[in-house]
């Protein structure tokens, strides 16, 4: 049955299979002969896209050897009449899959890369989406007791931040 796929993980495992080989580099699949409704269609393929997209994340920024072979990327296409709903759906999607990289890219540095400045500067890019983003230095932490959070700061070269991230749900006036 259709409906019984996770689609998620078959766009990941499709990913997974395609990437294999070194010939592929341009998938176009034309969905419309399948027969099912509109609303599980859209909801499959919405998801099959979003698991294809994570599966094919990779963190090069540091690699020089064979760049052709680790930054292969392969064009994926669904030829459909239901382009735009999938779309529309899609962007849901597409918010995560892009948290999660930037997440995936923030785990992947090195520390002496991303040290706690460093990682206070990136989460402040964040206030674009309307988060309200506040840090805190030493010397904050100091003023709001926090001397735990000092203490296990004081093994490292770097100063200590805390950030907190306030997020008042979507502005409705805004389209």
């Amino acid at each position: 049955k259709f409906e019984s796929y996770w689609p998620q993980e078959s766009g990941g495992n499709f990913f997974s299979y395609i990437n294999k080989s070194k010939d592929i580099n341009r998938i176009n699949i034309y969905v419309d002969s399948l027969d099912f409704e509109t609303e599980k269609f859209v909801d499959f393929f919405s998801q099959f896209i979003f698991g294809f997209n994570l599966k094919s994340y990779t963190f090069n920024k540091y690699k020089t050897l064979k760049k052709e072979i680790i930054n292969k990327k392969i064009d994926f296409k669904i030829i459909t009449s239901k382009k735009e709903k999938i779309e529309n759906k899609y962007k849901y999607y597409d918010a995560i899959k892009e948290g999660v990289f930037l997440t995936r890219d923030l785990v992947s540095e090195p520390p002496n890369v991303l040290n706690p400045e460093t990682y206070v500067k990136e989460i402040k890019k964040l206030s674009r989406f309307g988060l309200k983003i506040k840090s805190y230095n030493e010397k904050d932490l100091k003023k709001l007791g926090l001397n735990a959070l000092l203490g296990v700061g004081q093994g490292s070269d770097n100063e200590t931040y805390l950030v907190t991230l306030e997020w008042k749900g979507k502005n409705n006036s805004l389209k």
